[in-house]
């Protein structure tokens, strides 16, 4: 701002800048979340989810725990300073914020909140979030600082819940590659089993010792075994494409 300035203009000029930071944290999430949708079940992934999300909202540490269906449990993994975190802690939290009607929840508890009558005793603060697409939730991020530090802003919370959404699509991602890869297993091996039988049919068809013709409802000849040829004196490139009954039947019959 020039001088002279009104103070609608400094007011102006102060809620762009606060938007615009705004804006740029977001755009910055989303680029730093492009990763996950790379490598949605591959080795490092839930490290990379981890450190990505502890950075991301400068927190103490992180807890992610993950629907398991093949056991339906939780499968919960801890960032390497994990702090505070437990995982039973983790695991305590998740099974608050999945029976909680919404997606984020924000924790404050301590030896004086009484948010909630935590069977565990973890002084400090923390926002989790349900990792969700629309029908289906995979599990639940947490987020931690310790007793003391400052609580996570409106700001944080919401490029937490930005960063969420970005690990519930990764793992999406994974359970569709997944399942596209066992319907293409599925399908080769159903392919590679016709293969198979229309080989085997083939070859029962060419060592025939009976004439066997293949022909459409008009007459018309697709294909003759070895032995038709033999016993009707035509070949394949021959009978292919004319009506059966132009060498299968005796012309003195068709005279009569």
């Amino acid at each position: 701002l020039e001088k002279p300035f009104t103070l609608e203009k400094l007011r102006h000029a102060i809620i762009q800048a606060i938007e615009k930071r705004r804006l740029s944290a977001i755009l910055s999430l989303y680029k730093s979340g492009r990763p996950l949708l790379g490598k949605p079940d591959g080795e490092g992934f839930i490290s990379t989810v981890l450190e990505l999300a502890q950075r991301t909202l400068t927190a103490g540490g992180a807890g992610l725990a993950l629907l398991s269906p093949e056991t339906t449990g939780l499968r919960v993994d801890l960032s390497a300073d994990h702090g505070e975190l437990s995982v039973e802690i983790v695991t305590r939290i998740v099974q608050e914020v999945m029976r909680a009607d919404d997606a984020l929840k924000v924790l404050k508890w301590g030896q004086d909140s009484g948010a909630w009558d935590m069977e565990v005793n973890a002084p400090g603060c923390g926002v989790a979030y349900r990792l969700k697409v629309p029908d289906v939730t995979f599990g639940a991020l947490v987020l931690w600082r310790k007793e003391g530090a400052a609580p996570f802003t409106a700001l944080e919370v919401q490029r937490g819940d930005i960063l969420a959404g970005e690990i519930a699509i990764a793992l999406e991602n994974a359970t569709l590659s997944h399942e596209l890869s066992s319907k293409t297993r599925d399908l080769a091996l159903a392919q590679g089993n016709v293969a198979r039988a229309e080989a085997q049919a083939h070859a029962i068809v060419e060592t025939a010792q009976e004439a066997i013709v293949l022909f459409d409802p008009e007459g018309v000849v697709r294909d003759l075994n070895p032995k038709a040829q033999e016993i009707f004196g035509i070949s394949r490139e021959q009978a292919v494409g004319r009506n059966l009954a132009d060498f299968a039947i005796p012309p003195r019959l068709l005279d009569d």
